[in-house]
C-alpha cells in the first residue's frame, strides 16, 4: 500500500488493547500511557489502521503551555520502512502547530532518529538509561513525607523551574502517593511521583535527589533514566559501576528557547514527556 493510501485517525479507547501487537520488546507496556492520559485535554493520540481495523502505527502529542512533546511513535515491524513513522510524526507536528505550539520535543531511539532528522528535528542532548541493581543508600538526615494538597502548588512550580515547561495538567493526574523533601523553613525541595511513568523525581539539590532516588529504588525500580546533562548524577552512578544499557536522543523542532535545569531531573517521566 502506498504512503498516500494510509490514513491517520484519532485513537479510541477501544483501540488500546490491540496495541500489544505493536509493542517493542524492550519497552514498557505502552497501553498504560494511553489508558491513563487518553481522556485529558493535553493528550492527543492517533493511529494508522489496516482495512480490517487493526492498528499498524500509533503515536501521541502532549501539549503543555508553550511546548509539545511527541511520543510512543510506533510502527508494527511488518509495516516499517514504508514511511509510516514519518506520516505519524508529521501528523503530530501539524496538530501541535495547529494549537499554536511551534516548539516540539521528543526522545528518539537510534532507529527513529534518522526519521526525525529528515523532518527537521535537531539534536539537543541525550538521556541515559542506567541499571541500578546495586543499592542506593539515602543520605543521612533527609526525611521524605507524603505530600498534602497544600504542597501541590510548590510541586508544580518546582517542576516548571526544572523543565522550563508548565506540566501541571499532566502532573495533576498522578499525585496519589507523591513524596517530597522540605527545607527547614518548609519549602518543597524535591518530589517523587511514583504513579507517573518511570517515577518522576525533581529536586533542587543532590542530597534530596538521592534520597528520593533511593526511595524509588525501594519501590522495585531497578533502572533510572536521566538527562546526560545531569553530569553530577551521571558521574555518581558511573563511579559506583552502574551501567548504561540504552540511550535516547533529545531532539526538537522549531524555537528551543525554553530555559531548563536538567541537573534537577533525577528520574524522568518517560519517552513521551522527558
Amino acid at each position: 500500500m502506498s504512503n498516500a493510501a494510509w490514513q491517520v485517525t484519532s485513537l479510541a479507547r477501544r483501540d488500546i488493547p490491540a496495541l500489544t501487537a505493536l509493542q517493542p520488546p524492550d519497552w514498557g507496556d505502552v497501553r498504560l500511557v494511553f489508558n491513563r492520559h487518553l481522556d485529558h485535554d493535553y493528550f492527543h493520540a492517533f493511529v494508522i489502521k489496516r482495512n480490517d481495523g487493526l492498528p499498524v502505527g500509533v503515536g501521541e502529542v502532549i501539549r503543555f503551555n508553550l511546548t509539545a512533546w511527541l511520543g510512543n511513535i510506533i510502527v508494527h515491524p511488518e509495516y516499517q520502512r514504508q514511511g509510516l513513522g514519518g506520516l505519524l510524526t508529521l501528523h503530530g507536528v501539524k496538530y501541535a502547530q495547529h494549537h499554536g505550539l511551534s516548539s516540539i520535543w521528543l526522545l528518539a531511539t537510534p532507529q527513529g532518529a534518522p526519521v526525525y532528522e529528515r523532518l527537521g528535528f535537531n539534536l539537543h542532548g541525550r538521556y541515559l538509561f542506567y541499571r541500578t541493581d546495586l543499592p542506593l543508600n539515602p543520605p543521612e538526615g533527609v526525611r521524605c513525607r507524603r505530600l498534602k494538597d497544600i504542597d501541590h502548588s510548590q510541586l508544580f512550580h518546582l517542576d516548571q523551574v526544572a523543565t522550563g515547561e508548565d506540566r501541571k495538567p499532566m502532573l495533576e493526574v498522578a499525585l496519589q502517593g507523591a513524596l517530597g523533601t522540605f527545607s527547614s523553613d518548609g519549602r518543597l525541595t524535591g518530589f517523587y511521583l511514583p504513579q507517573l511513568g518511570d517515577g518522576l523525581i525533581i529536586a533542587n539539590n543532590q542530597q534530596d535527589g538521592m534520597a528520593l532516588l533511593a526511595q524509588r529504588q525501594s519501590n522495585g525500580k531497578s533502572y533510572v533514566v536521566i538527562p546526560e546533562a545531569n553530569t553530577w548524577l551521571c558521574n555518581y552512578l558511573a563511579i559506583r559501576h552502574f551501567t548504561v544499557f540504552r540511550t535516547a536522543q533529545l531532539m526538537a523542532l522549531g524555537p528551543t528557547k525554553k530555559v531548563w535545569h536538567p541537573e534537577m531531573v533525577y528520574s524522568r517521566i518517560g519517552g513521551y514527556a522527558g
